[in-house]
């Protein structure tokens, strides 16, 4: 529905985007990470038509029709909520909602059902009515989200969209995008890792306009994964029996706690079952076994360093 093929901005003599490639498709809620000046919101205004790549193309495909981002007519498809809400703070929310309807081309028969359909979703009905510069952060927030869906686009785009919100409302907005992503093709870009997990399908890394990581979270979740094991067996003892019968990729001894060992296993696949045989035959009482899937956090902290 979306792509960037090898894309690149320059501001000045600063390469900001270099060489980005990456595909967003109907069904998508793809997350873009990285750190602060890696090239995020550069990369969004150039897939919301905002601003032109220096080189590369990004071409959208809409009801079979390949057309620019720079192009009117796409701006009716895309929903952008950007990091720093786009607000008159003179205006109330339905006013300012029904002015971006007429904007985005929503026809004005349903630019109500349109307007009501958003301040439901985002828990904006007893705000509908006030005007924009009294809510609070939060609020306009949400309103700031509500001016990106109001003409229910195709591909919704949404940098740093849990801002200013309490914990309530990330959840809301969460299952919002969740919900959304079966049918829409969705970017969004956070620092807020832990939600990023539960709401995306795909993920991509950048650092310094550069692409680090592209994948699907099933695909990152299924590599070597971290397996917790805890006996009452110290390593001396351990060592042998697990290094002869197990294939794992590399362990260590992680904590004790009084007379319980903490052994943290990496291995390519699940050997939790060998593990418990090995225990079986050794007669040694397992206290603990757990497997997690690598957080996301931690493969983040990998590829930027």
């Amino acid at each position: 529905m979306l792509q960037l093929l090898d894309v690149h901005k320059w501001f000045g003599r600063q390469h900001v985007v270099s060489g980005l490639s990456f595909v967003l498709n109907q069904g998508m809620v793809l997350g873009l990470l990285g750190p602060n000046g890696a090239g995020k919101t550069t990369t969004i205004r150039m897939l919301t038509g905002l601003v032109s790549p220096t080189a590369g193309s990004v071409v959208a495909t809409i009801y079979g029709q390949d057309m620019s981002p720079m192009c009117l007519d796409f701006r009716r498809y895309v929903g952008y909520c950007p990091e720093q809400p786009p607000l008159y703070p003179e205006m109330t929310v339905y006013r300012y909602l029904y002015t971006v309807c007429r904007l985005r081309g929503v026809p004005k028969n349903r630019c109500a059902e349109a307007i009501d359909r958003v301040l439901i979703d985002l828990d904006l009905v007893a705000e509908s009515s006030r005007e924009i510069s009294v809510l609070s952060k939060g609020q306009r927030q949400r309103v700031n989200i509500a001016q990106s869906l109001v003409h229910d686009p195709l591909i919704w785009v949404l940098d740093e969209p849990l801002g200013g919100l309490d914990p309530a409302q990330v959840t809301m907005v969460r299952d919002l995008i969740v919900a959304k992503g079966k049918s829409k093709a969705i970017l969004v870009s956070s620092h807020l890792l832990s939600e990023m997990t539960q709401m995306c399908t795909d993920i991509l890394i950048v650092k310094q306009g550069q692409l680090l990581v592209s994948d699907s979270l099933a695909n990152l979740a299924a590599g070597a994964r971290p397996i917790s094991l805890t006996l009452g067996i110290a390593p001396d003892s351990f060592r042998g029996p697990f290094e002869s019968e197990c294939d794992a990729m590399s362990w260590d001894f992680a904590t004790r706690d009084g007379d319980l060992y903490c052994y943290r296993i990496v291995a390519d696949r699940d050997i939790r079952e060998q593990l418990f045989y090995l225990c079986c035959r050794q007669n040694w009482p397992i206290y603990g076994l757990d497997m997690s899937r690598k957080p996301l956090e931690e493969l983040y902290l990998e590829v930027i360093r």
